[in-house]
């Protein structure tokens, strides 16, 4: 009779571990958005191109929207 495996997937990247702590670490390791500070607009455009964000480290960082980019 095939033996059943049991693994753990981190909730923010996806990856796959075989216990649970390995991705709880994998987890904690990940930075999340704290906060909005500023929205930069385009002109004409109804979407901001530039969003500047806190991340929950402390680091702040800027994304830039790049229209047409897939991931």
């Amino acid at each position: 009779m095939p033996k059943e495996i049991k693994k753990y997937q981190c909730e923010t990247c996806g990856a796959i571990f075989d216990s649970e702590e390995t991705a709880l670490n994998c987890e904690i390791l990940h930075n999340h958005v704290k906060a909005v500070l500023q929205e930069r607009h385009s002109t004409y455009n109804k979407n901001p191109s530039v969003l500047e964000v806190e991340l929950t480290d402390g680091t702040v960082v800027e994304y830039q929207i790049v229209v047409g980019a897939r991931l």
